[in-house]
């Protein structure tokens, strides 16, 4: 019986035993030989410490790689932190631009009433409220954007941070009510092929005076 390790081109081990044997002599007593071997060649040409120097230089490399991949993420928390933290400063003073054109259109509105503006003075009023709230409704926007970013760069990006009473997505509410155990993707397969190959003949169109010289309908082609 023979066993060998896995083999490499550097050590090759060798492990045999013969069979059991029983004495001639003693017949209770049982023999048995193992040999050990063990192949280790002198001289590879460089092949293992360039192996060695292979692995070394691939897991340096892909040290780096991680070492990289970290600061880039830090980097883009740290910036989408500094986004954040901007907006939600700016967001106060958006609203009180909306307050104050609402305030400027109103007083608007009771001058228009004394005569003192015009309308076109209203409408110029109304047209800076308008940008106000776009204003702000683009930050209120940005604010959601900037904080997803943040989230999915922390790798905590879930739909509970955004809607917690929202239920999670089931896929098997949008499929076809079928019965159980029955494919719905070959039966649709089906009658969609069973559509395409139905023909649909056009019915012939009728004048309002076909009877009239000149409207007479050219026949229908048969088919030979």
């Amino acid at each position: 019986m023979q066993a060998e390790s896995d083999h490499t081109d550097f050590v090759n081990a060798l492990l045999s035993r013969s069979a059991l044997t029983i004495e001639r002599d003693d017949p209770k007593e049982l023999s048995a030989q193992v040999q050990v071997g063990l192949t280790v060649p002198l001289y590879s040409a460089g092949l293992l410490s360039s192996r060695v120097r292979e692995a070394r230089e691939l897991a340096d490399a892909a040290s780096q790689r991680l070492e990289q991949t970290s600061r880039d993420v830090r980097e883009d928390i740290a910036s989408y932190w500094d986004q954040l933290a901007a907006t939600r400063r700016a967001l106060p003073a958006y609203a009180r631009a909306v307050a104050s054109a609402q305030s400027a259109l109103d007083g608007a509105r009771e001058q228009q009433l004394a005569g003192q503006v015009t309308s076109l003075d209203v409408l110029d009023t109304a047209r800076d409220l308008l940008t106000s709230r776009q204003a702000r409704a683009q930050a209120q926007a940005q604010l959601y954007v900037q904080h997803a970013l943040l989230l999915g760069a922390m790798g905590q990006l879930r739909i509970e941070s955004f809607a917690e009473s929202l239920p999670p997505f089931d896929p098997d509410s949008y499929r076809p009510a079928l019965p159980a155990g029955l494919p719905a993707g070959p039966i649709i397969e089906a009658l969609d092929a069973v559509a395409l190959q139905t023909g649909f003949r056009p019915s012939p169109v009728q004048l309002e005076n076909d009877a009239e010289a000149g409207h007479e309908m050219a026949p229908e082609p048969t088919e030979q």
